[in-house]
């Protein structure tokens, strides 16, 4: 189920979030690319959160994206409609609360899938 998604552009980067429902989990997809991408571009920074519980006890994306973690299949940052969809494979290491760092000795690989529309900040 859609939560909120945003685009803001920068000169150097487009900062795009986006997050979706399932019940009371969350996941929270974070990523800044390149302006004017090509049609898969590789996002300098991307940060994913996955909260279960939708709150307090989470899973987290801790090192920078390798050249496979994020495919696009769908990608339009300017133009009438904006739109991201795509799919990304990486580790998420659990994190007991929000003040506790992500455990890197307690990690899954995730995989997902993801297909939004996105309102220009």
């Amino acid at each position: 189920m859609p939560g909120r998604a945003g685009l803001t552009r920068f000169s150097a980067l487009d900062a795009i979030s986006f997050e979706g429902q399932a019940g009371r989990a969350r996941l929270v997809i974070t990523l800044s690319l390149p302006p004017d991408a090509g049609p898969d571009p590789q996002p300098l920074d991307a940060r994913v959160i996955y909260h279960p519980d939708g709150f307090g006890t989470a899973w987290q994306s801790i090192a920078p994206p390798g050249p496979e973690s994020f495919s696009f299949h769908d990608l339009a940052l300017s133009g009438p409609h904006p739109r991201i969809a795509g799919s990304f494979t990486l580790p998420l290491c659990h994190r007991a609360t929000l003040l506790d760092p992500p455990d890197p000795a307690r990690c899954q690989v995730a995989t997902g899938r993801f297909d939004t529309v996105l309102h220009i900040d």
